[in-house]
């Protein structure tokens, strides 16, 4: 198949309809051992979309680890072009907000979170939190160029699009334009695109770790050595039927994958709740000051890796995704009071990195064969509850 992987094709097997993760293709591991990819501060650059799950995992990692000043940072547009013409010209992907619309020198930012997360827009009708408001998506284009609405720039090379980036790298490249994408300044190549290894790489203290920037640094590490078995065991229970779970439920174009598929997640989901029940009592889920972690006593990769499907459940993927036997906000209460805490976190990362405008957008705006109208649902409101919101639709726990 060529490049373009556009349509029906790049997502099912057509015999099965089962939806089919590609495999991401640039591996590479900055070390100080590696003989081209070394550890220096402002080195490199990470491409993501706030859509995303797996780049905005990466997203929160960079933050919390004190990295923003380390490894400079541009945002696609949310909306990726899409086709459901099997015999489409090669598509375009993610884009970028247009080089001549801004200043040439921001190509080296540090990504901070008032310049590149915010979400201002003359959307809203509301002058506080749009995450937490209902707003209109009528005005809001797929062409858009809102500036930190829309995204941003690339801010290295001002190039269109992301596969410009891939064909940079190689241009015999097949295969997705995906992100996140972790690229080399110096020898201008793609270091690698899959998102567990980036997480994993950021989080290595002989490697760009040790240029962190302790006073912003909310955590030293998400993968500590005495509950790496416990996190790997975490990460595996959560990658295939919840992670990917959501995208074979809603990517599955024959009933026999997406019922199999969909009972796996919320059986996963289940067991979750389950667990954290048993680990936490219904008293900590009224103290806003008690963090519940799902290993450990301390905030983990495994947090990171659940949480980015989780905060996406209720606003896209229990609707679009045809995920809709449960809510997080309804049914699981103990996941419910993880999240929130988390999107809460006084240092801020997770929430700053959770775009729902962008969420919603991209899923309902991209995947035209689920949604060829391009509708977008208000709903559910609010977007994400507050701590206060939770506590009320809790209270019939303590009898």
């Amino acid at each position: 198949m060529s490049n373009i992987l556009a349509g029906k094709k790049s997502w099912s097997d057509p015999s099965s309809g089962e939806f089919k993760r590609q495999v991401s293709q640039f591996r590479e591991f900055i070390s100080k051992d590696h003989p081209v990819f070394k550890p220096e501060k402002n080195r490199y650059h990470l491409y993501i979309s706030l859509a995303c799950p797996w780049a905005s995992r990466v997203a929160v990692a960079r933050g919390l680890l004190g990295l923003t000043n380390v490894i400079s940072l541009s945002i696609v547009h949310w909306y990726m072009e899409t086709t459901t013409n099997e015999d489409a010209q090669p598509i375009q992907g993610w884009r970028f907000l247009p080089i001549n619309e801004y200043s040439p020198s921001t190509t080296i930012s540090n990504g901070d979170k008032s310049d590149r997360f915010g979400i201002l827009s003359d959307l809203t009708r509301f002058k506080d939190d749009i995450n937490n408001r209902t707003h209109s998506f009528n005005n809001c284009f797929n062409d858009g160029n809102k500036y930190d609405f829309d995204g941003t720039i690339d801010h290295v090379h001002g190039f269109e699009f992301i596969r410009d980036l891939y064909y940079q790298t190689n241009p015999c490249f097949e295969g997705r334009f995906t992100v996140p994408v972790l690229y080399d300044l110096k020898t201008k190549t793609i270091v690698n695109n899959e998102s567990s290894e980036i997480l994993r790489m950021f989080g290595d203290k002989n490697g760009l770790l040790q240029f962190a920037d302790k006073s912003t640094q909310a955590v030293s590490t998400l993968y500590p050595k005495d509950l790496a078995k416990e996190i790997d065991f975490w990460n595996d229970k959560i990658y295939e039927p919840i992670n990917n779970g959501v995208y074979k439920t809603g990517f599955a174009e024959k009933i026999g994958p997406y019922e199999e598929n969909f009972y796996k997640l919320f059986d996963s989901l289940n067991d979750i709740e389950t667990y954290l029940a048993n680990k936490y009592t219904i008293s900590d889920l009224f103290d806003n000051a008690k963090q519940l972690f799902l290993v450990g006593n301390q905030l983990t990769e495994a947090d990171i890796r659940l949480y980015v499907t989780v905060v996406r459940f209720d606003p896209v993927y229990h609707q679009h995704f045809k995920c809709n036997l449960k809510m997080i906000r309804h049914d699981y209460p103990f996941i419910h009071n993880w999240l929130l805490k988390l999107y809460y976190d006084k240092s801020g990362y997770f929430k700053d990195t959770t775009n729902f405008a962008h969420i919603k957008l991209h899923y309902t705006r991209s995947h035209k064969r689920i949604n060829p109208l391009n509708i977008t649902a208000i709903g559910p409101t609010p977007n994400i509850y507050t701590l206060d919101q939770y506590i009320d639709s809790i209270k019939h726990l303590k009898n």
